[in-house]
């Protein structure tokens, strides 16, 4: 399956090779392990605030885009893996000292997980309904705890 889709990304893409910008190199980053001299040729890429690799970053991501442009049904593809990406992830939780629970938990689409805590682990269970998908909300009996009866702060 996976090269079929491939098969099928390449056959509608620019049929000219792409060319690629030549990035910049030091041939006198020299380093040593185990009595062998390594050359870095690709040291200054490491510095992702200079110039000559802003330029070079800028200059790939034009080859880049310019190809994936090429690609009909690119929107497609893109809204279907946002659409499979999109459900509530939250990770284990931890109980501090303070005696509230911490854990990670991301609404679907954030870039990150956040930092979010509760009082209780009834919170936290109710608010990983990972068998439920999210938009099913009448699944859920209540958003209110058991424990407290207070609404959990990491529901959405």
């Amino acid at each position: 399956m996976l090269g079929l889709s491939m098969a099928a990304c390449t056959s509608h893409g620019p049929k000219a090779p792409a060319e690629y910008p030549s990035a910049p190199t030091d041939s006198t980053a020299v380093d040593e392990y185990f009595g062998h001299k390594v050359t870095d040729l690709y040291r200054p890429l490491e510095n992702d605030t200079a110039t000559a690799t802003l330029q070079w970053v800028k200059a790939e991501n034009a080859v880049t885009d310019a190809y994936l442009s090429a690609i009909p049904f690119r929107d497609k593809v893109r809204r279907r893996l946002s659409a499979l990406a999109d459900y509530r992830k939250t990770g284990l939780p931890w109980r501090e000292k303070n005696g509230k629970y911490y854990y990670f938990a991301n609404d679907g689409l954030q870039n990150q997980s956040i930092p979010t805590h509760s009082a209780t682990t009834a919170q936290w269970l109710w608010a990983t309904s990972f068998l439920i998908p999210r938009h099913a909300t009448w699944l859920i009996p209540s958003t209110a705890t058991a424990a407290t009866g207070a609404r959990s702060t990491c529901l959405t």
